[in-house]
């Protein structure tokens, strides 16, 4: 992580967590990642280069449109998180319906970003 994702509208999508898999695509296999709780006063922190040719989300990569990688872009940074650690245990019986119920997102922006 971060993953890089196109939204509907055209805004690249930074996201530290697990985005819905394409529902037109068999998987064979997704993984379910593990998770451990923020201890008191820590804090999670995360950086992204911009621009990036090839955008790659939770279950693949593509190639990045060609505006995203030049000029005024659209930028939304998200955070997945839960109330619960999910352990190797409970990673082995979870689903990817069940993980993305409990994950709960936190974002920021759009806001632009200049690439020169």
């Amino acid at each position: 992580m971060p993953y890089q994702i196109v939204a509907a509208d055209g805004t690249l999508q930074i996201l530290h967590g697990v985005n819905p898999p394409d529902p037109d695509k068999l998987y064979n296999l997704i993984e379910i990642p593990l998770t451990r709780p923020l201890g008191p006063g820590e804090s999670f922190a995360g950086e992204a280069a911009l621009p990036v040719k090839t955008l790659r989300d939770h279950y693949g990569e593509r190639p990045a449109p060609a505006g995203l990688l030049h000029g005024t872009i659209h930028v939304r940074c998200e955070v997945g998180w839960g109330t619960t650690a999910i352990t190797a245990a409970e990673r082995n019986r979870m689903s990817i319906q069940q993980l993305l119920a409990w994950q709960q997102l936190v974002g920021f922006g759009p806001f632009d970003v200049v690439l020169r």
